[in-house]
């Protein structure tokens, strides 16, 4: 099954750990994998040649 690219999308949220627990998981069943953390915030790509992020 061939599936679509998401370029970017950024997420201002007040609980972060949560929402990175409610999202992570989805992200990954797409074929996303953490990339970045920082205090503030995380990332995930897809492992291609263009890839995609999240932060």
């Amino acid at each position: 099954m061939s599936r679509g690219l998401i370029h970017h999308i950024e997420i201002n949220v007040s609980k972060l750990e949560a929402s990175i627990n409610f999202w992570g998981w989805f992200l990954e069943e797409l074929g996303y994998r953490p990339f970045q953390e920082w205090n503030q915030g995380k990332s995930w790509r897809r492992p291609l040649k263009n890839s995609c992020f999240f932060w």
